[in-house]
């Protein structure tokens, strides 16, 4: 999927992400997502499993890296 937005601090905002909500066939939500500013970018994986030690329980393991772009300095975070 992919999108387009505006907003007054970022602007132009361009996005895709993919989910898969049977990963590798064991029930497990699969999210990819990156996303585009002008004052920077994300990136972000997650896989989360509906069933935590065997009960119904998620439980959600997250990756990500975000870089922006402030007025007159620069962030990045990971």
């Amino acid at each position: 999927r992919t999108y387009l937005a505006y907003a007054t601090y970022d602007r132009p905002i361009f996005g895709v992400s993919y989910t898969d909500l049977n990963f590798i066939g064991r029930l497990q939500r699969f999210n990819v997502r990156g996303e585009f500013t002008e004052r920077g970018t994300l990136g972000e994986v997650s896989i989360t499993e509906p069933f935590f030690a065997g009960k119904p329980l998620l439980f959600q393991t997250r990756a990500f890296a975000l870089q922006r772009r402030f007025d007159g300095y620069d962030k990045a975070m990971a």
